[in-house]
């Protein structure tokens, strides 16, 4: 209807993935009103990544795309010039400078940084060529002082059921059970499940039911949820009569 609604339309999306500071007034990208903070850009970037992981290799992995493409005419609309796009996002006006998302993956460790209001050519230089080179230079710093691993958690269920049409529950991890961080933490890097002895249905696929914990010392690293693998429904009335009796007297015997 109007750039304004569909900017709109662009903040109910931001909101909802959970990034407040990122916020439009138009949607081309070249109002300097347009806000955002390297922090939530960093998260959009990690979102979109997690939902078009084939972009990388299609789009991303290219030194450079180019569009508007031929195929992009329509009966209103003639391409005329071009835009050459670098790198996962790149972005200059003059009111916010060079700006930078950048991705790279070397070995199990994905990187993912973000600068913003690099400075203009000068005598010291700066513009698109300082933001490239310190692009690169976070990326190598980055890799040398962090490292992802996968310490064994155990088995993740199932888990007892009370009241479903099964017995028991299959759980999964919300997201993968790994973790990057600093090397110099390392060597002390554990990791365990806080899993509840038994559940009560109906839940639904999704549904939180404990955590992974990853930790260094006293330091909290990682927080992963672990969730219902399936749904799981009530079970008949014989099964929740059966299940009430039979959880009662377990904790009356401190066993549920």
């Amino acid at each position: 209807g109007s750039n304004e609604a569909f900017a709109l339309k662009m903040n109910e999306a931001t909101r909802a993935l959970g990034l407040p500071g990122l916020r439009f007034v138009e949607p081309s990208g070249l109002s300097e009103l347009n806000v955002v903070t390297a922090r939530d850009f960093a998260l959009f970037c990690k979102r979109y990544m997690e939902l078009h992981p084939e972009s990388l290799a299609e789009l991303h992995s290219l030194r450079y795309i180019e569009f508007p493409r031929a195929e992009h005419a329509t009966a209103s609309y003639v391409p005329k010039g071009r835009i050459i796009q670098y790198g996962l996002k790149t972005g200059y006006i003059i009111e916010s400078g060079y700006n930078l998302a950048a991705t790279a993956k070397r070995g199990g460790t994905r990187i993912l940084l973000v600068t913003l209001g690099g400075s203009g050519e000068g005598a010291a230089g700066g513009g698109a060529a300082q933001r490239s080179r310190d692009g690169a230079n976070l990326l190598d710093w980055a890799f040398e002082g962090f490292v992802t691993m996968e310490p064994p958690l155990g088995p993740l269920g199932p888990v007892k059921a009370w009241y479903g049409a099964k017995g028991g529950l299959a759980l999964e991890p919300a997201e993968a059970l790994a973790v990057t961080l600093p090397r110099s933490l390392a060597p002390g890097l554990k990791a365990r499940l806080v899993l509840p002895a038994s559940v009560d249905a109906p839940l639904s696929k999704g549904d939180r039911v404990g955590e992974a914990i990853y930790s260094s010392g006293d330091k909290v690293l990682r927080r992963v949820d672990i969730v219902a693998a399936e749904d799981l429904p009530k079970g008949n009335v014989f099964i929740v009569v059966r299940d009430a009796v039979a959880k009662f007297f377990s904790r009356l015997f401190g066993k549920a």
